[in-house]
């Protein structure tokens, strides 16, 4: 709210906008309305407002940072404060774990009381490109510092999804940055994720955490909220096709205020987790599973676009606009495939970067070709 009044005093009487970015997001607005008019699953007003704005959030930022204008400067300066800021919060809880030990990891070689131990990995990731942006925007030997001991975070917390995104990461970098092609460029990392894989399994905490999930994601995925979730999405995807449930419905906030029907329906309202009688709450655990069962194919093919246009504008002038196409495609790619296994796209830490950081760049790119909507 701070940012939108903020916004609203800084800009000037008109909004400028990409066009190809205008045309998804009143389609998909359109498919939204139509959707909470034919479903037989739509709540009160209420609660499909409350569900449409934070599911519009990331794009509402997106469209207001795209309306300031930054220099390559402040860009610079601006990546430069979220790193700062990531790597106080990941000296706090190191300092936690081995100087004040107020946590005892279990599971993981470092903890935290402090702040939520899954979410900062993955926000480590994020920080990780940007610092690597950072090196090759400023060639500051200090930020090489920097994404190892980033590098050297993401490995001691153990979690499968920030190595996944680790090795995104290194991916993206490979192919933007290497002058081979794409397959010379692969290869070199199959050797090297494969004995990075064997030595890890050589810890007995990850190799069991590794047990532990092929048995409840392969072996036994009867139960297991996160499965159930996906489960049912592509059975509402298939059964309303090409809408969905509508907003408010099926793993999005409003649930949580009020007994969705879809649960009821599709059988998973005893789940561990997704029952109001537990004393957990999995229904927001993943993302993706809510946008397509909430908004079906049409809703989540728009869905997408919106999420991915950064990529898709940038990718037009990566050859002029090398780092800042890496920011965007490992930023987004990354967060993209870690939010399979965590809600963290609706997450506002993670909207700042994926929306608000890379509206700024667009904007940045967009002066220079002149393309844009005046609103």
């Amino acid at each position: 709210i701070c940012y939108l009044c903020i916004s609203i005093v800084f800009f000037s009487k008109k909004i400028l906008l990409p066009p190809s970015y205008l045309i998804c997001f009143v389609a998909y607005l359109f498919i939204v309305f139509v959707n909470y008019l034919v479903t037989t699953y739509s709540p009160n007003f209420l609660y499909f407002a409350i569900g449409l704005i934070f599911s519009l959030l990331p794009f509402f930022h997106y469209i207001l940072s795209y309306n300031y204008k930054f220099d390559d400067n402040q860009i610079i300066n601006y990546i430069d404060i979220i790193v700062k800021i990531v790597l106080i919060i990941d000296c706090i809880s190191i300092l936690e774990t081995y100087v004040f030990r107020t946590v005892v990891p279990d599971k993981r070689l470092i903890d935290t009381s402090i702040f939520w131990l899954q979410y900062l990995a993955s926000f480590n990731n994020q920080a990780l490109v940007l610092g690597i942006a950072l090196f090759k925007l400023t060639r500051k030997k200090k930020y090489i510092y920097i994404v190892l001991l980033f590098a050297l975070y993401a490995i001691l917390t153990l979690q499968l999804k920030t190595y996944i995104g680790l090795l995104t990461i290194f991916v993206c970098y490979s192919i933007i940055y290497s002058k081979r092609n794409l397959v010379i460029k692969i290869l070199p990392l199959i050797p090297i994720v494969l004995l990075a894989f064997v030595g890890l399994m050589q810890i007995d905490i990850i190799s069991n955490k590794v047990d532990n999930y092929i048995f409840m994601y392969y072996t036994n995925t009867d139960g297991i909220a996160r499965n159930e979730l996906y489960n049912t999405a592509f059975q509402i995807a298939l059964d309303k096709f090409p809408l969905g449930t509508g907003q408010g419905t099926f793993g999005s906030i409003p649930v949580n205020m009020y007994d969705s029907r879809v649960y009821y329906d599709y059988h998973i309202d005893n789940v561990y987790g997704l029952s109001k009688y537990h004393d957990v709450n999995f229904k927001m655990d993943t993302h993706w599973s809510s946008i397509l069962g909430e908004n079906g194919v049409f809703g989540t093919i728009l869905y997408l676009l919106l999420f991915i246009h950064p990529i898709r504008y940038v990718s037009r002038y990566k050859n002029h606009f090398r780092d800042y196409y890496f920011i965007i495609l490992a930023c987004i790619i990354t967060l993209m495939i870690e939010s399979i296994v965590l809600n963290l796209a609706s997450r506002l830490t993670f909207i700042m970067i994926y929306s608000g950081l890379t509206g700024i760049i667009v904007r940045r790119i967009s002066d220079n070709n002149k393309t844009a909507v005046i609103l």
